[in-house]
């Protein structure tokens, strides 16, 4: 098992120096203080949530103050060159696509595929590995797949509520938030658990993911034409 640890005082402060890390990746907000991991960005709380709304397979977000970090995760955020490299490297290849579809171009692959060279100490590849260009064919396909659904909430924003939205119970740094991808309300983990999971592809998630016990169980839901 992987040793895991917050991050101290030098590390915080190393990544924050990094050049860009001053300001989200996304959307140029103040001190922001959620990571990218896949990446080596830092984020805003609400763009984090956007990220975290994208899968771990398109990016793996943590917390610079909540969260445990292995040192391989700490090691890949200090050598990304922070934000400003991520979008140089956006702007020298078009840098014309925004949002969630930004992560799922070819641009952001080769990205992950330098930057994975770039935390073994290996010259930077001009193409995609091979795990990557699988994961960006079956993106592109997925994406392809997807009807445009209406009435697909919006997420709560992280900050919109200090309490669970469905039980009242006060979010503390043990007693974490989550969001559920059915109905988009900010809840516990007791009226969310891990365990309530379910695929929603009409939202573009094919993968299983968390749901409220009102979404989970609410005859009302249709799980056949999700």
């Amino acid at each position: 098992m992987r040793k895991m640890s917050c991050l101290d005082t030098t590390q915080l402060s190393t990544m924050k120096a990094l050049p860009g890390n001053n300001r989200c990746a996304d959307c140029a907000a103040l001190n922001p203080t959620w990571a990218s991991v896949t990446y080596g960005a830092l984020l805003c709380l609400e763009c984090s949530g956007r990220h975290r709304g994208l899968s771990v397979d398109i990016s793996f977000v943590r917390s610079l103050d909540l969260d445990r970090w292995t040192k391989d995760q700490i090691h890949r955020m200090v050598v990304s060159g922070g934000n400003l490299s991520l979008n140089d490297f956006f702007k020298s290849n078009g840098g014309a696509m925004s949002g969630n579809q930004r992560y799922k171009s070819y641009d952001a692959f080769l990205y992950r595929t330098q930057l994975d060279a770039k935390v073994k100490g290996l010259p930077a590849p001009s193409t995609l590995s091979d795990e990557y260009q699988k994961l960006f064919n079956h993106f592109s396909t997925v994406d392809q797949k997807i009807t445009v659904v209406n009435d697909k909430p919006e997420w709560l924003p992280d900050h919109a509520s200090s309490e669970c939205t469905a039980c009242g119970r006060r979010f503390t740094l043990l007693f974490r938030r989550h969001h559920c991808r059915k109905c988009g309300a900010l809840v516990c983990g007791r009226c969310a658990p891990a365990k309530n999971t379910k695929p929603i592809p009409s939202f573009g998630f094919y993968d299983p993911v968390r749901h409220c016990l009102n979404c989970y169980k609410s005859p009302l839901v249709d799980w056949s034409k999700s």
